[in-house]
């Protein structure tokens, strides 16, 4: 229920334009364990995108949902949502306290700002959402009980129609997050967790975590892989290629390098099995693309890459979604 709400919670406007899509370090904290961000506006201009957006319009029955309560709701590169940034204190969210962690901004146009009027006749109209205005850190604060927790929303209006909402489920996050937004307290500018060397242009998805041997249950995975200190990953798409890289930072050069060994011994045992004419058609599909994947290990860091033409992957998505052996996966939704 919590992660259904990142797209009906808190508004909060910031004084410069924020219509940009990347990740914006400035506006992550400085005590973040990790960070994630979509970019939908690159998304939206992006072959793979464009095939995952119409994909999800036509699979999903949640759109008719959220139109009623985010009317004029669209996944588009030029729809009301640009990007989207969450990122948390706590590695494991489902530890004692780590949803407290929690913070979320969307960045938007002005359809936000209707989004949250529209929201507010909701809670007015129906007492029994149990929604109060209070005050956090002199800031007036809009709080709705969910199903398991309260999340807390407040509106305001950047420069040049901007808009951005951010939400969390603690009060003193919530404080805490806008006074970082504000300029009023560190950032995350200088964390490990940002991309080292600049946002890539065609950047969809980003996602950076640090010390994984503290969340459960990738404890002995995180030892298999090197004993990863820092991850870091991103997907995207550039001139009519997709690309996907992931760099894994270890404690010691020689605990890279085994790590891309092992890589290569397991892409090579792909490819042998998928050879075989009794092979699995699915794994047949994806060591097609074999080739294309580059390992290296650098210092302490391993890193992976792999760049494919965007509609060859499409067509291979396409493949995979026509398959029989896919048709017993379901996801409900009400897991979350």
């Amino acid at each position: 229920m919590r992660t259904a709400l990142t797209t009906a919670v808190v508004i909060s406007g910031l004084g410069a334009p924020v219509l940009a899509a990347p990740l914006r370090a400035g506006h992550v904290d400085s005590d973040a364990r990790w960070v994630a961000h979509l970019d939908l506006e690159a998304a939206g201009h992006s072959i793979i995108g464009k095939w995952v957006f119409q994909q999800a319009r036509a699979e999903s029955d949640d759109f008719e949902e959220l139109q009623e309560i985010l009317p004029g709701f669209t996944l588009e590169a030029d729809g009301p949502i640009r990007g989207i940034t969450v990122y948390g204190s706590a590695v494991d969210m489902e530890a004692h306290g780590g949803w407290d962690s929690f913070v979320g901004v969307v960045y938007g146009t002005g359809q936000l700002k209707e989004w949250d009027a529209h929201i507010a006749r909701v809670i007015e109209a129906a007492e029994e959402l149990g929604g109060i205005q209070m005050q956090v850190d002199g800031r007036s604060v809009r709080a709705i009980p969910v199903e398991d927790g309260v999340v807390y929303m407040t509106l305001a209006s950047g420069s040049g129609g901007r808009h951005a909402m951010v939400f969390a489920f603690h009060p003193p996050r919530l404080g805490r997050a806008l006074d970082v937004i504000g300029g009023e307290r560190e950032s995350a500018r200088e964390s490990s967790l940002m991309p080292k060397h600049g946002w890539r242009d065609g950047t969809i998805a980003y996602f950076a975590a640090e010390e994984l041997t503290e969340f459960g249950e990738l404890e002995e995975a995180s030892r298999v892989l090197g004993q990863a200190k820092t991850i870091g990953m991103r997907v995207g798409e550039a001139d009519g290629r997709f690309f996907a890289e992931a760099a894994i930072e270890t404690d010691e050069p020689e605990k890279a390098a085994a790590l891309a060994h092992i890589v290569q011994g397991f892409v090579a045992l792909g490819t042998l099995a998928a050879a075989q004419q009794d092979g699995d058609p699915e794994l047949r599909r994806l060591m097609r693309l074999a080739s294309d994947l580059r390992f290296e290990a650098s210092d302490s860091t391993f890193v992976a890459s792999f760049s494919h033409d965007a509609g060859s992957v499409v067509e291979l998505l396409e493949e995979s979604a026509g398959d029989e052996s896919w048709g017993d996966f379901e996801w409900d939704g009400d897991d979350w």
